[in-house]
């Protein structure tokens, strides 16, 4: 009875362990963290977390990952339930004041959605910059087009980014650069397009503003940058939990950014 007594003990202990991971791993996801592991999903996340702690848990070390669960939990509440966010936030993003006059209008691209439709940011960064053509303040309007593949199928938002612009009236002044995969490729692709020494309005999502315009700098335009209006979260002026945590994940994902842009010295250096 013994003998059997002690495998139980140990399998109960290995599943308290994969479910102390699990846990780990899913505010590890929340937090933003699992982008510092590259393009991971959280299903993924919670599958490798929930491994790690059945493997603490059968070498004896369980506390590492309870350990680990008080500490995320710890930083969850303090990010989604205190205001503690707001300052770096709002700190962090560039909103320059918009020139009388530009050679063009830059919108950077976001996601595509799997049906060929632009997401809520992209929506809004070009939505933005038909709102500074209207204005009159550049006679060319460019954007970045992105592809995505789901599945054995590769979707892009040309088309539904062509339909917002015919319905914003800048249709003829629209052009487009395909094949970028990071904002680096959208700069060097929008130089070929219009050449060194212009002067430009760099539309994007608000807290992304200081490493694009930094980037488009980099390589030789003069930069007006102008934040989008912020659609499903107001990660600029964070006031909800959803806002809180949204802006986190994306100022430690623009924190990393900046690291690798300077270490490859497609920023410079401050």
């Amino acid at each position: 009875m013994g003998d059997k007594a002690l495998p139980r003990g140990r399998w109960f202990a290995v599943v308290l362990g994969a479910v102390s991971g699990m846990l780990a791993g899913f505010f590890f996801g929340q937090l933003g963290l699992s982008g510092i592991l590259g393009d991971v999903s959280l299903p993924v996340v919670l599958l490798l977390s929930a491994a790690a702690g059945g493997l603490l848990s059968l070498l004896g070390r369980l506390e590492i990952a309870l350990v680990a669960d008080a500490v995320l939990f710890a930083a969850y509440l303090l990010i989604a339930a205190t205001p503690i966010m707001s300052p770096p936030a709002q700190a962090w993003v560039r909103a320059d004041s918009i020139p009388s006059r530009a050679d063009a209008i830059v919108v950077l691209s976001s996601n595509v959605n799997s049906a060929g439709t632009l997401n809520d940011q992209s929506t809004a960064r070009l939505l933005t910059g038909l709102e500074l053509f209207q204005r009159g303040v550049a006679p060319q309007l460019i954007t970045t087009e992105i592809s995505t593949r789901f599945g054995n199928v590769t979707v892009t938002s040309t088309a539904d980014r062509e339909r917002l612009v015919t319905l914003g009236g800048a249709r003829n002044a629209w052009t487009y650069v395909t094949d970028v995969h990071d904002t680096h490729d959208e700069a060097t692709h929008v130089l070929a397009k219009l050449g060194a020494g212009k002067s430009i309005i760099v539309v994007t999502a608000p807290l992304h503003t200081r490493r694009a315009c930094a980037t488009f700098e980099r390589v030789g335009f003069k930069v007006s940058c102008v934040p989008s209006r912020e659609q499903e979260y107001n990660a600029w002026h964070p006031r909800t939990s959803r806002d809180r945590l949204e802006a986190f994940r994306q100022y430690l994902y623009e924190r990393l950014g900046m690291v690798k842009y300077r270490a490859k010295g497609w920023i410079a250096s401050s």
